[in-house]
């Protein structure tokens, strides 16, 4: 039914430019380092004071770095098998 009867012979899986990036440990040391520093920088950022509308955009901007930060923890991790 919708298409789902007929299973195609081999899936392919798509791979983000990211993933490939983070097949190399020299590299993903290297983003981890660099994501880290600016993290650091922008807190240190807004410890000391700023606009309004500057702390609500390197609030933001603090935000997406530590997402990408558990991304990047997330993705080099070995996929956990699910249990069936």
């Amino acid at each position: 039914m919708f298409g789902m009867e007929k299973k195609p012979k081999e899936l392919k899986s798509f791979v983000f430019d990211l993933e490939k990036e983070l097949s190399s440990e020299e590299r993903r040391r290297e983003l981890a380092k660099r994501i880290e520093s600016r993290i650091h920088r922008i807190k240190d950022i807004l410890h000391k004071g700023s606009k309004k509308e500057e702390f609500d955009q390197l609030g933001i901007l603090l935000n997406g770095y530590h997402a990408l930060a558990i991304v990047l923890g997330r993705a080099t991790q070995e996929p956990k098998k699910k249990k069936i």
